[in-house]
């Protein structure tokens, strides 16, 4: 035995067990169970099975201090688990590649594109064998509570501790456990690496779209002091043109002015002439209708051949004026058209100058867009392989927390020998040799069942009653004892000769003071109600007169 070492109680009172549960009361249960046991016949059995021993052993279990807990190794060395975890990519050949683009953008975009889906489309996982350490996340739990009680009961060990002959010894266990260290580590190494990429990432992507910001305003600057330079000649050039625009139009309209004044003045005169004619008609007309009333025949045709050469005079007078005025007409809207022409043509001249102008500011802005979007396609690709590498990092965590619940919420000072008590009885029959394990149990308040029970539970077999009283505290426990042994025992020869050795050391039938231990058990036992005064009789006749086998 180690000198750091922490014995667990095979029977352990549950909370509202006022009375304890002595050696005594142990040894007794465990062989009216055993004895339960052997009596049950199996098919073709024809006699009874032999019980060849009852040995109490300690399944070795090595808690190795880690972090804030105690990694849990199998001494026996039965388990083999693995565990599985994601594999990084080769990132020295990403950090060569940003690296190499740190200074030279068209290399660094190169590396965006060539690593666009590194990060993301890996699928290789690495499988690590942890042998020898318990991963069963409910038996971990089991292990811990049950540490934790022994720990608060401060129980004196005062029996002798027989092992099952552990494979792992201190130094092999330590070694063991530095399994799980080692991968812990590489996966706080994993983390750290793809924290630096991300970093690396982030500061040369920022550095390139700080550049480009750069020579965005460095573009911008160049184009305004050319647009700048320009500017005057094209400003001067254009307020010539206008000035030249504006004669032109101006001397155009006083041509035109010159060429209708006349025509003006002439219209003025026939509409004059028009007027005297029209009132020198009107005073003819009423000096025929004079004639008329007087019925003078000749002076009425006398005053219609002057009404009838008046008329021709006022229709050849309006025939001129309409011919002036649409002459004017025609005249305006030629000058109208030929001054629009003008403008056209001068507009023309102006655009084509101010165009030197919108050119430089559309190479500026074409320049200033197809930078503006390289940095949006820096960002883009930048935060994609970012946002890869951030679940990878989610992804590593959350294995190095899965890792770490691999330890126990307990750390103990120095790697400490867990002893984990169960029973392993020998039955011998004709043929066979059977084996059967009884692991820790749970001592439950035996008054409260007593009472329920009263008036059935003396029609109840003694193995059945006692199951009421003692329950498996773990069902994951049992099931370990169990398949680790037996799993043990038949696949490794030289274990089963040193575990039946160890286990007829550890032999109850065979101590001194037996007789009187198995009294005082069933006694103990009777006291509680859980036995009947023939059972008890009967299991101590069977243990005591050498009456095992039959």
């Amino acid at each position: 035995m180690p000198t750091t070492s922490l014995v667990l109680p095979f029977a352990v009172p549950a909370k509202e067990r006022a009375k304890a549960f002595t050696p005594s009361m142990e040894v007794a249960s465990i062989l009216l169970l055993t004895e339960a046991r052997r009596k049950k016949r199996v098919l073709f059995e024809t006699k009874p099975k032999k019980t060849s021993f009852v040995s109490k052993l300690h399944f070795p279990l090595w808690a190795v201090p880690w972090e804030n807990g105690s990694l849990i190794i199998d001494g026996l060395g039965v388990f083999s688990p693995t565990i599985v975890f994601f594999a990084l990519p080769d990132i020295t050949i990403f950090i060569d590649d940003v690296e190499r683009g740190a200074s030279v953008r068209e290399q660094f975009l190169r590396a965006l594109e060539k690593h666009e889906k590194t990060f993301g489309d890996f699928a290789k996982t690495v499988k690590v064998q942890v042998n020898a350490v318990i991963i069963d996340e409910e038996l971990l739990t089991t292990i811990f509570e049950y540490t934790k009680e022994t720990v608060a009961l401060k129980l004196k060990e005062d029996e002798a501790v027989v092992l099952a002959p552990p494979k792992l010894d201190l130094q092999a266990a330590a070694e063991t456990a530095q399994t799980v260290q080692r991968l812990h580590k590489q996966l706080q190494a994993d983390t750290r690496s793809l924290e630096y990429i991300k970093k690396l990432l982030e500061e040369t992507s920022m550095f390139h779209e700080q550049k480009i910001l750069r020579e965005i305003e460095y573009t911008r600057e160049a184009y305004e002091n050319e647009i700048a330079k320009l500017r005057p000649s094209v400003d001067k050039k254009v307020e010539q043109l206008l000035r030249e625009r504006d004669a032109r139009t101006a001397k155009m309209n006083k041509n035109m002015e010159n060429e209708l004044r006349s025509k003006e003045r002439e219209m003025e005169r026939r509409e004059r002439e028009l007027q005297r004619l029209e009132l020198t008609r009107a005073s003819f007309l009423q000096r025929r209708e004079t004639r008329k009333r007087r019925h003078d025949k000749i002076g009425v045709t006398h005053w219609e051949h002057r009404i009838q050469v008046q008329e021709n005079k006022i229709d050849e007078v309006k025939a001129r004026i309409r011919a002036l005025l649409e002459f004017i007409e025609k005249t305006r809207r030629q000058n109208d058209a030929d001054t629009e022409k003008l403008r056209f043509g001068y507009q023309a001249l102006i655009d084509q100058e101010r165009k030197k102008i919108v050119d430089i500011e559309f190479q500026r802005d074409k320049s200033v867009e197809a930078k503006q979007k390289e940095i949006a396609w820096l960002r883009l690709a930048t935060s994609g392989i970012i946002s890869q590498i951030e679940e990878l990092v989610k992804r590593k965590q959350e294995q190095e927390r899965e890792l770490k619940k691999l330890a126990i919420p307990w750390q103990f000072e120095d790697t400490t020998l867990l002893c984990l008590p169960f029973y392993l009885v020998c039955y011998q029959t004709q043929k066979k040799t059977q084996f059967q394990t009884f692991p820790p149990f749970k001592v439950l308040n035996s008054e409260g069942i007593v009472k329920t029970l009263q008036k059935t539970i003396r029609s109840i077999r003694p193995a059945s009653r006692l199951k009421l009283f003692l329950q498996p505290r773990s069902k994951t426990l049992s099931k370990m004892l169990d398949f680790v042994l037996q799993e043990k025992m038949e696949s490794d020869k030289a274990f089963n000769e040193s575990l039946l050795q160890a286990a007829a050391s550890a032999n109850i039938l065979e101590l001194q003071n037996f007789k009187e231990t198995l009294t005082k058990g069933v006694e103990e036992l009777k006291a509680e109600g859980w036995i009947s005064q023939k059972d008890g009789d009967i299991i101590i006749k069977a243990y005591t007169e050498k009456e095992i086998a039959n």
